[in-house]
Formats: C-alpha cells, sequence, structure tokens
C-alpha cells in the first residue's frame, strides 16, 4: 500500500501522523515545494516578536524522519487515479491520495502565495520564510 499526500502544511502532517499511526507499515510518501511547514495564524506575531518567526516554522525533514514518511520537495502537475506527474517530470504510482493543498490567499504574512512563487527554486526554504517573516511579519 502507498499513500501519497499532496500538501505539507499542517493537514498533510496530520493526515501523514494518523496515518502512520494506524498503519506502521505503509508506504507514506508527502510532496510539497517547500522544506518547511509554517503556523500561519502564529507567523503574524514575528512582526512583533521575532522570536516567534523561528517558533512558528518547522523542518519538515526531521520530521519525516521520525515519522517514516518519505518526503518529495516539488509539485504535483498531473494527478490520475493511481499515479502523480511532478515538476520533473516524475512519476509517483499509488493506491490512495490525499490532497492537502490548502488556501490561497495574496496576504504575504500568512505565507501563502500562488503556488507559482513557492515552488521556484529556492524560494521554499525554511531559511528564507524566516527572514522574510522577520523583515515583514
Amino acid at each position: 500500500m502507498h499513500v501519497l499526500i499532496i500538501g505539507g502544511g499542517l493537514a498533510g502532517m496530520t493526515a501523514a501522523t494518523s496515518i502512520r499511526k494506524f498503519d506502521k507499515l505503509v508506504n507514506i510518501t508527502l510532496v510539497d515545494p517547500k522544506d518547511y511547514m509554517e503556523v500561519h495564524w502564529a507567523s503574524v506575531r514575528s512582526i512583533f516578536d521575532p522570536e516567534m518567526a523561528s517558533k512558528s516554522t518547522f523542518d519538515i525533514q526531521k520530521w519525516a524522519v521520525a515519522k517514516s514518511v518519505k518526503v518529495l520537495r516539488s509539485s504535483v502537475t498531473k494527478l490520475n487515479p493511481n499515479d502523480a506527474t511532478l515538476a520533473d517530470g516524475t512519476v509517483l504510482e499509488f493506491n490512495v491520495a490525499v490532497i492537502c493543498t490548502g488556501a490561497q490567499t495574496k496576504f504575504p504574512a500568512l505565507g501563502r502565495g500562488p503556488p507559482s512563487t513557492q515552488a521556484k527554486e529556492g524560494s521554499g526554504s525554511r531559511e528564507r520564510r524566516l527572514a522574510q517573516l522577520t523583515r515583514e511579519g
């Protein structure tokens, strides 16, 4: 059994954690263009409390190792009933897909810009987002 989770935000990480608790052997792959997960409602405080910026983001890879989840830093460009094509052309086969792509807004403080801006090389790094949070809130 292979579960593909599209989106590494709160919903994607919660889905992976819940699936892992239910089944210790299932293969889980999480796809997200960023290398971090952000608690968006906490990041707004970073403009007033710069320490909050580092507390409102989490390294996805460290979490993934602990949960035995494979993380691919990419975007899904095509989704079929049993396979997904990534931005680099890689095709992933799966039995179940969980779509956790979240909401979109143009409000920069929430870190939810259009997916095309998140997928640019280097733009999805935690370090870059922390610098943005301390600069802009």
